[in-house]
């Protein structure tokens, strides 16, 4: 009997060493607000996309989002990714005003800031924003004497900041006019987040027949070491780190 249990001590010896190495030297590291995030890339990612003509709900109430109402918008990642947009001051800019949006990522100060979603023509009786409809957004909250500071508007790309990206600002354009930037919603659903992904589109204005397979997608641009600026177009030669962008609706 003796024999067996110092052969059984023997057996169990490198579990026992291993799990304390294990403890010791290589302990687990839990994601914080801190560490950087990942590149996800949604043309790789398992994914659902539709074109279609539904009400465009709130994230937990699953009622129709309408034009009357403010709301959060933020980006549905569950992880590090995640977090609502709010008006912010855009890097080296000389405007009086907050005047960009950003994707709130823990950097301090205000972790949202209500917007409208402002349609070209309304839909519906009570009207409600539907996917694939054109639209302004509009931040509600803004300090004192900045309301010329609210509309979103997609930079021009000769003038871009970071090469191969058009960020968002708010300096300009006019709700419901051509030179204000114009906006869509799609379904989307993937292994990472499910909401709607945002489109910059030219606008009823300028292309009314249209379809969403013109626009372009939004994302979130990193800038300042941890800021992410909203963007209106990425391409290919762009020399910054970006980010899918799938947002949700919820109260404000």
């Amino acid at each position: 009997m003796t024999k067996c249990l110092f052969l059984l001590a023997l057996c169990l010896l490198p579990f026992v060493a291993l799990s304390s190495t294990f403890s010791s030297h290589n302990p687990i590291e839990l994601p914080t607000a801190t560490v950087s995030p990942k590149f996800l890339d949604l043309h790789k990612a398992k994914s659902t996309s539709t074109l279609s003509d539904d009400p465009v709900v709130h994230t937990i109430l699953y009622s129709p989002v309408t034009p009357d109402e403010t709301y959060r918008m933020g980006n549905t990642d569950g992880g590090v990714l995640g977090g609502y947009i709010y008006l912010g001051k855009a890097p080296n800019s000389d405007s009086p005003c907050p005047d960009a949006p950003f994707k709130y990522n823990g950097e301090g100060g205000t972790s949202h800031s209500a917007i409208r979603l402002i349609p070209y023509k309304n839909i519906g009786k009570p009207p409600s924003i539907h996917e694939n409809q054109d639209f302004n957004i509009q931040f509600t909250e803004y300090n004192s004497g900045c309301s010329n500071y609210t509309t979103w508007k997609v930079e021009e790309q000769h003038g871009a900041t970071i090469k191969g990206v058009s960020l968002v600002s708010t300096k300009g354009g006019t709700i419901g006019q051509v030179d204000s930037s114009w906006f869509r919603l799609k379904s989307y659903s993937s292994e990472y987040a499910t909401g709607y992904q945002l489109l910059w589109c030219p606008g009823p204005i300028l292309c009314p027949a249209c379809t969403s397979d013109v626009c372009h997608l939004a994302w979130m641009v990193l800038v300042e070491g941890m800021r992410m600026q909203i963007a209106g177009v990425v391409t290919t030669d762009v020399t910054a780190d970006y980010y899918p962008l799938v947002v949700g609706f919820e109260n404000p």
